[in-house]
């Protein structure tokens, strides 16, 4: 009997109109490394006392449970299909450019987000389908590595449906497009601080985050209503080795906690002028903190700067640089 292997489960996409309906088209092939999502459909316990049971200890039947689909997926930090995963996070771009490349700005902070419909084949005549899939959170490392950027995505969602049956895809019959690839390789990323690239930088994270909570209206269905868009955080963790001079440390001077000034930050993808993806986050402050020496080795501190909005400009924008004029 074979065995069933993930490498040709390709995933299709497409944006929705609206929370509840699955889309169909435009349909996209979606690339990635892996993907972990589950209905959340437990069961309830029913503690009822009843006539009909064998005796006074085992389970009784299982009660109707609230669905909380949730999930992850990994993906490359591929400038054209990122398109699809940023607009889930940060809602639609402004756009600009007439031809290749084409300039999507995105920004934090809106309060309303898209969903999508995303659907994993699972063997012959099977499907795992997500309905109403909302991106949570975006999270990555800037380290120098082998290999090529990856990125995890933390995903909610209104209903994962298993659908079988000949024909029963919801992109059935439709032909999604496959965009070029442009990966951008591990060695790329660098970090800045008001503009200037962080030479001492050997790596640190980046995560944001947009808090969304699920909303239950008694609406007649298991499945969330919705989910609202709390609070989002925007934060990094750079890691930075320290030098003799006091000139090298300079960055040191910007994790004063409240009692600095804020300053400039930002994390840079540039595969080409034509494919790259810039995260600015142009208010911040660094959490306070001492350099310890851990030892004979060289001494590194990693710091925590979170992103504010100002009084004109959101917490952070990402501009992402590619071939893909819209969605």
């Amino acid at each position: 009997m074979s065995t069933l292997r993930g490498k040709t489960l390709v995933m299709t996409g497409a944006m929705q109109d609206d929370f509840e309906t699955p889309a169909a088209s435009p349909a996209y092939q979606l690339a990635y490394y892996d993907e972990a999502f589950n209905s959340g459909e437990g069961l309830e316990s029913d503690p009822e006392i009843r006539a009909d049971v064998h005796n006074a200890r085992d389970a009784t039947d299982p009660a109707p449970a609230l669905a909380s689909p949730s999930g992850n997926v990994t993906v490359a930090a591929d400038m054209n299909s990122m398109l699809f995963w940023m607009t889930l996070l940060y809602g639609a771009p402004a756009t600009t450019g007439a031809e290749d490349p084409y300039s999507h700005v995105f920004a934090s902070g809106k309060e309303e987000l898209p969903s999508a419909t995303l659907e994993v084949p699972m063997g012959e005549d099977r499907w795992k389908a997500v309905i109403g899939a909302k991106a949570n959170s975006l999270s990555f490392n800037f380290d120098k590595e082998a290999g090529y950027k990856k990125m995890s995505l933390g995903m909610v969602a209104r209903e994962v449906r298993d659908i079988t049956g000949a024909g029963n895809s919801l992109f059935e019959g439709e032909n999604p497009t496959i965009w070029t690839r442009a990966k951008a390789a591990a060695t790329l990323a660098t970090f800045a601080i008001d503009g200037v690239t962080v030479g001492r930088c050997v790596g640190g994270g980046f995560q944001y985050t947009n808090n969304l909570n699920a909303e239950n209206f008694a609406d007649g269905s298991e499945f969330p209503s919705d989910y609202f868009a709390g609070d989002p955080t925007c934060e990094t963790t750079p890691r930075l080795r320290m030098a003799k001079t006091a000139a090298a440390n300079a960055a040191l001077n910007k994790f004063q906690g409240v009692k600095g000034a804020p300053f400039a930050a930002s994390i840079s993808l540039p595969i080409s002028a034509s494919r790259s993806l810039v995260i600015n986050m142009p208010r911040c402050w660094g959490e306070k903190i001492s350099p310890a020496v851990g030892g004979t080795g060289p001494v590194e501190f990693q710091g925590r700067i979170v992103a504010v909005q100002g009084p004109a400009a959101p917490a952070m924008t990402a501009t992402l640089i590619n071939e893909v004029a819209a969605l």
